[in-house]
């Protein structure tokens, strides 16, 4: 019995440790594929984000990359979404960073919705819209 009731909670947990380790690796956005496009629709989405990255590293760290910043910093799994915690955040264009210019580091957690392959986030653009980040798994 204390034999089935261990093999019974190896089964149960290995899909918590393996799921942490699919998530590791190169996400990119990518044009929104039309399925994707009417449920963002249907709930008011009207801009998309392009250009971005998103590397996981199975140290727990990670680097995103903006058309504007590289924010790097720690992250995790909680349920469906993967949170980050941004350290640290560096303007992209190297003139400004040799002239010394740093960005206010972003405070707070960033948090994506995990979608089998894909992680989303939405959010409201500077305009009061809302907006789409959806990064496809391509590593």
């Amino acid at each position: 019995m204390k034999i089935l009731i261990l093999l019974l909670l190896i089964f149960l947990a290995t899909p918590i440790f393996s799921s942490a380790q699919s998530l590791v690796g190169h996400y990119k956005s990518a044009e929104i594929k039309t399925w994707d496009r009417v449920k963002y629709f249907l709930k008011a989405v009207n801009n998309y984000v392009v250009g971005s990255e998103l590397y996981l590293y199975k140290d727990s760290s990670f680097k995103k990359i903006s058309c504007g910043n590289i924010l790097q910093g720690k992250w995790h799994q909680d349920k469906h979404e993967i949170v980050l915690h941004v350290t640290s955040n560096e303007y992209r264009l190297e003139s400004w960073r040799k002239a010394g210019k740093k960005p206010e580091v972003r405070t707070g957690l960033i948090h994506y919705t995990i979608e089998d392959e894909l992680l989303t986030q939405v959010f409201k653009s500077n305009t009061g819209g809302k907006v789409l980040e959806a990064l496809y798994k391509i590593e």
